[in-house]
C-alpha cells in the first residue's frame, strides 16, 4: 500500500468537503480512532469494505502516476515524433485537428507509455533473477489478438506479450494506434470520434495484469489506487511516513468504502484482486486495488488528476440509513501513539513490507528505545 504524497493537495480544507460530503468522524486520540475503524464496528457489518490510509486528511484519492505530468509529456512528444511509414508528414498534424478523436488517441498513447514502463520493470526483475509471478503476462506469448469496435469492425489493436519485449515496443504500439485510426472508415468526424473512443476502451484489460500490482507495490507509480481489506493496515500507512523532513500535517485519515456499492453503481471503476500468494506484500497487506478505466482519457481531456471521489460524489447520500463511505481522521501529532498501538497487533513496516532491511531497522530502533539511546551528532 503506497503513501499519498502530493504537495499540490496540501490545502486548508478537503476539496470535496462540500461537493462530496463524505461521512466524517474526527476522534482526538489514537484509541478512539482505532475504535472507529475497527472491522467489528456495526457500520461495517454489511457490504464488502476496503480501507485506505493517507498522511493528510486533505489529500484526495489520486493514483500515484497522475501526480506528475511526465507520462503525459512523454506521450505528447512520442506522438508528435511518430512518422507514418507511408508518409513523410507527422501524423500529429492530421489527428490533432480531430479534437475528441485526438484526445482518445493521446490517452491510448499515455496508457502505452505506462504499460511500457511496467514492462521495463518486469524485464529488469528478470535480468536481476528475481522471480516473476506465474500468472504474469511476461510468461505468455503474443497471441496476435485484435479487438473489434462497437460496430463490430476490426480496429487492429495489438495486445503485446512477451514476444514484444524489446526496446522499440513503445514505438511499435504507437504505430499500431495511429494505423488503427487511419484504418477507420473515412466518414463524418462524429463517427470517427466514436470509433476512436472504442479504440481506447479496450485498454482496461491490461490493468488486470498482476505486473501492474507488482510494480505499484515496488514503488513504481501506476494508475492503480492501493486499498486493503484490513483497517489496521490502512491505519499504519496513515501514520507511517518515509518523508525524512520535519513536515507536519494537521490530520491523517483512513477511508472506508463499501466496494460492493461502487461496483454496482460505477461501471468504469474496477476493483482488482490478485492471488495473495503471488506477491508477498499483497499477502502481508491484504491488498486490493481500484482503477478507473477512463482515467487517462479524462486526464488528457481535462488535465485534472482523476480523483476517486469524483465518481462517488453523485452516489453517496449522507442522510441515508446505510452509509457506504466513511472518512475517519486523527490529529497527525497522535501518529506515534497510533503506531505504538498497532505494533501490539504486529502491524509494522517489517510485517507489512517484509524484508531483511526493515526487520534490521526495527531492531535498531527498538534497541535505542529500550536503552534510551539518543543520537549524538559527531563533532
Amino acid at each position: 500500500m503506497q503513501q499519498s504524497v502530493s504537495s499540490k493537495q496540501e490545502e486548508d480544507k478537503y476539496p470535496f468537503e462540500e461537493k462530496f460530503k463524505p461521512v466524517t468522524r474526527d476522534p482526538d486520540n489514537a484509541q478512539d480512532f482505532l475504535d472507529e475503524i475497527n472491522i467489528y464496528n456495526d457500520r461495517y457489518s454489511e457490504g464488502e469494505w476496503i480501507f485506505r490510509g493517507q498522511n493528510n486528511a486533505n489529500w484526495c484519492l489520486v493514483p500515484s502516476i497522475f501526480r506528475d505530468k511526465r507520462i503525459l509529456n512523454v506521450a505528447v512528444k512520442e506522438l508528435e515524433n511518430y512518422i507514418h511509414p507511408s508518409s513523410n508528414d507527422s501524423t500529429i498534424q492530421e489527428i490533432s485537428e480531430k479534437g475528441e478523436a485526438y484526445e482518445f488517441i493521446l490517452a491510448r498513447v499515455c496508457a502505452a507509455v505506462e504499460y511500457d514502463r511496467v514492462n521495463s520493470f518486469i524485464i529488469g526483475l528478470d535480468n536481476a533473477d528475481i522471480r516473476i509471478p506465474y500468472n504474469s503476462s511476461f510468461h505468455q506469448h503474443d497471441s496476435g489478438k485484435s479487438v473489434r469496435d462497437i460496430f463490430g469492425s476490426n480496429i487492429g489493436m495489438r495486445v503485446p506479450y512477451r514476444s514484444d519485449f524489446h526496446l522499440n515496443d513503445l514505438k511499435r504500439e504507437i504505430g499500431a494506434i495511429v494505423s488503427a485510426y487511419r484504418n477507420l472508415p473515412d466518414q463524418d468526424d462524429l463517427r470517427r470520434s466514436r470509433l476512436a473512443q472504442a479504440m481506447y476502451s479496450h485498454i482496461e484489460q491490461r490493468y488486470l495484469d498482476i505486473n501492474f500490482a507488482l510494480a505499484q507495490h515496488s514503488g513504481l507509480p501506476t494508475g492503480l489506487l492501493d486499498w486493503t481489506t484490513n483497517p489496521l493496515v490502512a491505519a499504519f500507512y496513515a501514520a507511517f511516513t518515509r518523508d525524512s523532513s520535519d513536515r507536519k500535517h494537521e490530520r491523517l485519515v483512513v477511508w472506508a468504502v463499501d466496494s460492493s456499492f461502487f461496483e454496482r453503481n460505477l461501471i468504469q471503476t474496477r476493483l482488482i484482486r490478485h492471488p495473495r500468494s503471488y506477491i508477498r506484500n499483497i499477502h502481508a497487506q491484504s491488498a486490493v486495488f481500484t482503477r478507473d478505466a477512463d482515467d487517462w482519457r479524462d486526464y488528457v481531456a481535462y488535465r485534472i488528476e482523476p480523483q476517486f471521489e469524483g465518481h462517488l460524489g453523485g452516489l453517496v447520500f449522507p442522510e441515508s440509513e446505510h452509509q457506504h463511505v466513511w472518512r475517519i481522521t486523527l490529529p497527525f501529532c497522535e501518529r506515534n501513539n497510533l503506531l505504538r498501538l498497532l505494533k501490539r497487533s504486529n502491524i509494522s513496516i517489517s510485517t507489512l513490507e517484509p524484508t531483511h532491511y526493515h526487520v534490521a531497522d526495527e531492531v535498531i530502533e527498538q534497541f535505542k528505545e529500550k536503552h534510551e539511546i539518543k543520537e549524538i551528532e559527531e563533532s
